[in-house]
């Protein structure tokens, strides 16, 4: 759920319980582990069992990011993007990081998960237009440039 919220600046929040529901009715998902950080987020997840039900107000929950226009900030890593980058760059793994600073608030994640990469020549910086096109609505480019810069702040100053 990408840190439980649609946007990177944590306004508009995912309905967890609906999404809960939502993957769990899915006949192809056998298990799945939510994290669980709080107690609250304990009984949540646990009153999920209850009803599997979706009421209409969780419907409308899931579709937010439909009705606002927003992409969200979980990358579905499908890796179509980097078939169209000309730089073949590993678009999936700056999406993650992205996921992982914005998303999770987790910016030691999100440079860690980038060390893997040479970035020392940012291809976005060269490329005026981007002609990737994200599953997921990302403006690939915007995403990518922004992240990038998380590799040159100091370990010290990531918590």
């Amino acid at each position: 759920m990408a840190g439980v919220y649609w946007d990177k600046e944590r306004k508009h929040p995912i309905n967890a319980k609906a999404a809960l529901k939502w993957v769990l009715q899915d006949e192809n998902v056998h298990t799945t582990i939510p994290g669980i950080a709080t107690f609250d987020q304990l009984e949540l997840d646990m009153s999920v069992m209850e009803d599997l039900t979706l009421t209409p107000k969780e419907r409308g929950d899931l579709k937010l990011g439909q009705k606002t226009a927003m992409t969200g900030l979980y990358c579905a890593q499908c890796g179509r993007c980097r078939l169209q980058c000309r730089y073949n760059l590993d678009i999936p793994t700056m999406m993650r990081s992205y996921m992982y600073a914005y998303g999770y608030k987790n910016p030691a994640k999100a440079k860690e998960t980038l060390q893997s990469l040479d970035l020392s020549n940012l291809p976005c910086d060269r490329c005026p237009t981007c002609h990737v096109q994200c599953t997921m609505g990302f403006d690939v480019r915007d995403k990518v440039i922004d992240i990038a810069r998380i590799k040159h702040v100091p370990k010290d100053f990531l918590v």
